[in-house]
C-alpha cells in the first residue's frame, strides 16, 4: 500500500487531499498544526 504524509491536514486543501488520497486507496498519515510541535521530539 502506498503511504502519504499530509502536513496541514486540518486546512481546506489538506482536508480535501486526505479525503481524495484515502478514496484512492492510499494509507494517509494526516498531521495538523497542534500535532506538529517541532520543538518536542515526542509530538
Amino acid at each position: 500500500m502506498t503511504r502519504a504524509l499530509v502536513n496541514g491536514a486540518g486546512g481546506f486543501v489538506g482536508r480535501h487531499l486526505v479525503a481524495r488520497l484515502r478514496a484512492d486507496g492510499w494509507d494517509v498519515v494526516a498531521v495538523t498544526r497542534a500535532e506538529a510541535d517541532l520543538a518536542d521530539p515526542d509530538a
